[in-house]
This record gives C-alpha cells, structure tokens and sequence, in this order.
C-alpha cells in the first residue's frame, strides 16, 4: 500500500499542476487487484480531498474568485451525479478500452494546439453554453469514468473561453471538487469504496496537491504543457504494456 500512497503524492501534484492524477491512480488501483467500480469509488475518495486542498488554495491565495465559479460548479455536480448512477449498471471491462483513448487525445492535443499559451482570445462559445452544456457532459464523463476530467476542465476552459492555461488550468480545481464530490457521495450510498486504501491515499493527495498549489503560477506555461505530454504519453505506453498491447521485450 505504501506504493499506493507515493502515486497518490505524486497525481496530487500532477492533477493540480496539468489534471489527469486520476489516469495514474484508476489504473494503480486496478492494477493492485481493486475491482473495477470499488477503483472508481476509491479513487473519487482520494481524489477529492486532493482538489479540496488545490481548490482552497487557488481561493486563498486569489488565484481564483469564488463567485466568478461557484455558478459553473452545480452543472458540473449534477452533470456527474448522472455520470456515476449511469456506471452502475455498465460492464466495467469497457474501462480498459476507454484509458488509452483518453490518454492519446489529451496527448494530442496539447501537443499540437498553437493556443495553449495565448492570453485573452476570443471566448469561441458564449458563457450560457459552455455552463450548461460543456461543464455538465465533462461532469457527465467523470461520474462515469473520471481520469483525465482535470485536463478536460483546463482544455475546456482554454478552447472554448479563450482563456490562458494557467488560469483555466486554477478554474479547473473546483468543477473538478464539484464532480468528485458528487461522484463520491453515489459510490458511499452503492458501498464501492475501499476504505483503508482510499485514506492512505488522501494523505498523499493532500501533500501532493499542498505542493503543486504552491508551483502552480512559478511554471512556464510551456513547462506545463510538456508535462500534460509527457504524463499522458508515458501512462499510455505503461498501460498499453499492462495489458498486453506492446511488449518492451
């Protein structure tokens, strides 16, 4: 359990400086022997005391304002409320198919978009429709499977709002709060929830998210870039070694 706790510390930090810490600990948490849906609800535990610790300090420390916020954050709640009653009833196998999907276009993307670094351009989609339509189907995606909504939050907010990456990857912390936390209350009530392994990794998030809080604005926003990259790119060759997809022999 203890290589459990350092991956916590470690996406703690990840998922407060790019999002995606969830892509490291889903498949950690398979991996270990977790089952599929007790690895979601664990995760959604751990996860969300790690974006609790980032979301208070972007607030505390003005990164972010609360009331420019608070408003995206209930369609992004009800959004994976939705999500996690649907997952329920889906054979979860389908998660091994869905991992490496996600990780090559977050991949992608960051790598090719030439406006990930430019400030102030023009919102491509009116505030009306990014609140009710885009927060609540990425809330929809993470109550259904989860890894990689922090770096959907922060893409989101780039491509649509013309927002720069630091402030839309600051906004992401709390929708991200927002989903976790209602996903986490479905799987209390369905009891998929593997306790002692989930409170181990709490502490590692909040450690993780403590530092990366404290990065977060001292990072060229190139340097951040690269680490989406090269997080999405090293946990897709990993995965895709893990199950069998490549072998490095």
């Amino acid at each position: 359990m203890s290589i459990l706790f350092f991956i916590a510390v470690i996406a703690g930090l990840l998922d407060t400086l790019a999002g995606g810490g969830g892509l490291i600990t889903v498949p950690a948490l398979i991996l270990s022997g977790v089952p599929p849906l007790t690895a979601l609800g664990t995760n959604k535990l751990q996860g969300s005391i790690g974006t609790a610790t980032a979301t208070y300090m972007m607030i505390k420390s003005s990164k972010i304002s609360w009331s420019g916020i608070k408003s995206l954050m209930l369609p992004a709640f009800i959004g994976a409320a939705i999500g996690t009653i649907a997952v329920q009833f889906i054979n979860t196998d389908i998660l091994s198919y869905i991992i490496p999907v996600v990780l090559l276009f977050i991949a992608v993307y960051f790598l090719i978009s030439p406006s990930l670094t430019q400030n102030n351009e023009e919102p491509k989609l009116s505030s009306r429709k990014y609140k009710y339509g885009v927060i609540p189907l990425i809330g929809y995606y993470d109550g259904m499977f989860g890894p990689g909504t922090g770096s959907f939050f922060t893409l989101s907010g780039i491509a649509c709002r013309g927002q720069d990456i630091l402030t839309s990857t600051a906004m992401a912390k709390p929708l991200n709060f927002s989903t976790n936390l209602a996903s986490l209350i479905i799987f209390l009530l369905a009891g998929h929830i593997a306790w002692i392994v989930g409170i181990l990794m709490m502490i590692g998030q909040i450690i993780g998210a403590w530092i990366g809080s404290h990065c977060l604005f001292k990072i060229n926003p190139t340097y951040l870039r690269g680490v989406v990259v090269l997080m999405c790119s090293g946990m897709l060759i990993k995965y895709a070694h893990s199950m069998g997809w490549i072998d490095f022999m």
